[in-house]
């Protein structure tokens, strides 16, 4: 038993005979963790509150339409607070996201599903609830399991993230989460959509300098029971309200990667650190897969805000001799499934993605030189067609000759006396000029 303060547990009446024997079941197992306290079905919100203040109680357990309704209990405990007493929302039968839309404004929200999680899955969540130290980072829930680690920079490729994810052993060795594999691949990458489109990724995306910066950091750890991976990255304008409320919204197109992230996973949880705009967002996956056929149903989900003074588990640390858990990804294996090939036949696989890295880059910039050369030349071709660079093209004038002739012509053409007058007019003027012409030219 956990040395924390007591459990109160409402049960849900609403539900069907099977499903309150379920939560009595669930409550009884909770006594392994702590005390557990019936309450009686008919409380008020009035009387509960009274009774949380009173008895101390650690972690309060409601029906989904209590915990939606009853807002004073958040009130009581404190709305801005970091640790301490939580309160949780359960629920035993389907239920669709839009019962997400009554819930009001608030900065943490604890939903958790009683219907198809296993036993074991809501006690490891329940121990991780009941101690402030513990609702932080994967070592609470991986006692045993190694923690692989990676940092995410401004130049990276999406799919190198996606086989290593599926070349760790504890995955690609256990059969029901290779076949897993699928939900595994989409949930890491809402995550990166997350961080490279909406996050730190995208403000300084193309910069040489910048990429060279760590924009996130992801671990993974995999047991036979669950699979998490956590990714941690600073955003000051993504706190746990900002969060809830892309919840309730996650239907929008703009929420795409959020979505996809979140419905790719059977529990759903994101901390924000208030001191610094720490992100913790980590997703697990849990080997009954209770939401592999449900897509459109509510599901579990953890949002609160917390404070650093509780944090034991740092979350941009990297393997170190400190800390023996946390090792790197494996990356010899990392292209096999893809290729077919023998994982022993990429050994020096990070020496040959820094060659094609370079490759790239050269054949980049030498199609960017023959496209401006291409573009120098079409505009020479252009000027030479126009007579060249400063030239203006001379209409030439008509001669003494012609002009005299026209004058004539026109002058026949005419029937009225005055315009007859001006054309002859102007054809005697035009004789008269080109009789100098005529004698410097004889002379």
């Amino acid at each position: 038993m956990i040395g924390t303060g007591p459990i109160a547990f409402l049960p849900d009446i609403t539900t069907s005979r099977e499903r309150f024997q379920l939560t009595q079941r669930i409550a009884y197992l909770m006594r392994r963790l702590a005390p557990v306290e019936i309450l009686s079905p008919a409380i008020t919100e009035d009387q509960l509150v009274k009774q949380v203040l009173e008895r101390q109680f650690r972690l309060t357990l409601l029906p989904i339409k209590q915990y939606l309704e009853w807002s004073r209990i958040e009130g009581a405990y404190g709305l801005t607070r970091t640790s301490g007493p939580t309160v949780i929302g359960y629920f035993t039968q389907p239920l669709g996201t839009d019962v997400l839309a009554q819930i009001k404004s608030t900065n943490r929200l604890i939903i958790l599903d009683f219907q198809r999680l296993r036993y074991t899955d809501i006690l490891l969540i329940i121990r991780s609830l009941l101690v402030d130290n513990q609702r932080y980072g994967l070592t609470p829930l991986f006692s045993e399991s190694k923690i692989y680690c990676d940092a995410w920079h401004g130049r990276e490729r999406i799919g190198e993230k996606l086989d290593l994810l599926m070349s760790i052993t504890e995955i690609k060795e256990t059969n029901h989460w290779f076949e897993q594999r699928s939900r595994l691949r989409l949930g890491l990458l809402g995550l990166w959509s997350l961080v490279y489109d909406e996050g730190p990724g995208r403000i300084e995306f193309g910069q040489s300098a910048a990429a060279l910066l760590p924009k996130a950091y992801v671990q993974v750890s995999a047991s036979h029971e669950v699979v998490a991976i956590r990714v941690c990255y600073t955003h000051p304008m993504w706190g746990s309200r900002e969060v809830i409320e892309q919840i309730q919204s996650e239907h929008n197109p703009l929420n795409s990667a959020f979505s996809l992230a979140r419905q790719s996973c059977d529990l759903f949880r994101v901390h924000n650190i208030v001191e610094n705009h720490d992100v913790e967002i980590t997703l697990l996956y849990f080997s009954s897969h209770p939401s592999e056929s449900n897509h459109s149903s509510l599901r579990s989900v953890w949002v609160e805000p917390l404070t650093a003074a509780i944090v034991n588990e740092l979350p941009f640390e990297m393997p170190s001799a400190k800390n023996p858990k946390l090792v790197y990804f494996p990356k010899a294996e990392m292209v096999a499934n893809n290729l077919g090939a023998h994982p022993s036949q990429f050994v020096d696989l990070q020496h040959q993605l820094e060659i094609k890295d370079r490759a790239i880059s050269l054949a980049s910039k030498k199609l960017r030189e023959l496209t401006h050369e291409n573009q120098e030349l079409n505009d020479r071709l252009h000027e030479l067609k126009l007579g060249g660079v400063g030239s203006v093209y001379h209409l030439s004038l008509p001669g003494h000759e012609e002009l005299t002739e026209s004058l004539r012509v026109r002058l026949e053409e005419m029937k009225d006396g005055k315009e007859k007058e001006v054309a002859l007019i102007s054809l005697q003027a035009v004789i008269e000029m080109n009789k100098p012409l005529k004698k410097k030219g004889a002379a």
